[in-house]
């Protein structure tokens, strides 16, 4: 046999070993696209209505928040439709990666996963929800100074959407805090004392994160501080029982 052929063997035993894995791969790919389409559409359909009540929200004194092309309401329906469609199809998805790779993680490793996972999404939905929050807070503030001088301001409203829409998100990420704190030391790749005695440094690492974070202004920078120092200290809340633990 040549060594052609011995490849070529190799190569269909590990097509036949894998192949029910591909199969399986494509279904849950199949699923989550067909609920990508859904969302999107519902999304484009209801985009009119979310814009509006987007933007009675974030309703300003001497703030005009304008369109400044045609076609520009057309592309924010589309980024309102692929934002529904990712927020559908994303549960799924994910619930469908946690069984694929479950046969290979420890028990443990289970446990900590689906006891953590309704936590990180409730974050994720404060992190959010408290990003909207302190656009509107922030932008309320400012507003009312500009009034005061009898200043009108005109923003774009597609970089006014962009611009609310990446905070949050953002926000929502760095929520995690708590969940990535878990995590490190459940792995043993940072002790909990370790957290604990870094303390002072870990805090000036958060302040770099939240001067990181879009929102530049001072009075910002404060409101998205003092809750990831609060985040980290319900992250070492909910890992005291480790510190009692041998490391």
């Amino acid at each position: 046999m040549t060594n052609m052929d011995r490849d070529r063997d190799a190569l269909q035993t590990i097509i036949e070993t894998y192949q029910p894995y591909f199969y399986e791969l494509r279904k849950h790919l199949i699923v989550s696209g067909i609920l990508f389409v859904i969302g999107s559409v519902i999304g484009l359909l209801l985009s009119s209505q979310f814009l509006t009540l987007i933007l009675k929200f974030y309703q300003f004194k001497g703030i005009s928040i304008i369109t400044t092309s045609p076609y520009q309401f057309i592309d924010i329906s589309f980024s309102i439709a692929f934002m529904a469609g990712v927020f559908l199809a994303s549960p799924y998805a994910m619930f469908r990666l946690y069984y694929f790779v479950k046969p290979a993680l420890k028990r443990s490793e289970r446990r900590f996963i689906i006891s953590f996972l309704p936590l990180s999404f409730g974050l994720f939905a404060a992190g959010f929800s408290f990003g909207l929050w302190l656009m509107q807070l922030v932008i309320n503030f400012y507003s009312q100074i500009n009034s005061g001088f009898a200043m009108n301001s005109f923003w774009d409203v597609q970089r006014f959407l962009s611009q609310i829409f990446f905070t949050s998100f953002l926000t929502g990420f760095v929520f995690q805090i708590p969940i990535i704190m878990s995590a490190l030391i459940r792995l043993h790749l940072v002790s909990y004392s370790q957290f604990a005695s870094k303390r002072k440094v870990i805090y000036a690492g958060l302040f770099v994160v939240a001067v990181i974070l879009p929102t530049t202004d001072l009075l910002s920078l404060v409101l998205e501080t003092l809750p990831l120092f609060f985040l980290f200290e319900i992250g070492l809340l909910l890992n005291r029982k480790k510190s009692k633990k041998p490391q």
